[in-house]
């Protein structure tokens, strides 16, 4: 099963993680665009450069580029499995500049919305029963 399906499997492992994660700011980023509510602009091009260093994962982890195009020549530098622990890293950065950031900017916002809604156990567990 596994060598006949590596490839979904492969892209499966960081497309859901992916969509769980950035549904609401994609979600957010629809109100954004759609209504001009609830925009940062300040954090925008992170939120876009998060985007792209991703998008390089997927390209490095799943089509083994360089490797697959120069056999032999990246056996200890520039694998692909090393080119994606490296965008990991820039993604990783990237939120760790961009989370605080939009705490401090939404301030307001999230101060509204967690006084209309508290949470509890259905709230707080479901989506990890339904992952």
């Amino acid at each position: 099963f596994w060598a006949k399906n590596r490839y979904v499997l492969r892209i499966l492992s960081f497309a859901l993680p992916y969509l769980m994660w950035t549904a609401p700011l994609m979600y957010r980023l629809k109100v954004c665009i759609t209504t001009g509510n609830d925009c940062v602009a300040e954090t925008l091009p992170l939120h876009f450069f998060g985007g792209v260093i991703t998008m390089f994962i997927v390209l490095f982890f799943v089509t083994k580029i360089p490797e697959r195009f120069a056999p032999g020549k990246f056996d200890f530098i520039g694998q692909s499995h090393q080119l994606f622990h490296i965008s990991t890293a820039l993604l990783t950065t990237s939120h760790m500049y961009v989370l605080p950031l939009e705490a401090v900017l939404r301030r307001g916002p999230l101060s509204r919305l967690t006084q209309q809604l508290s949470p509890d156990a259905y709230s707080t567990f479901l989506p990890y029963l339904v992952v």
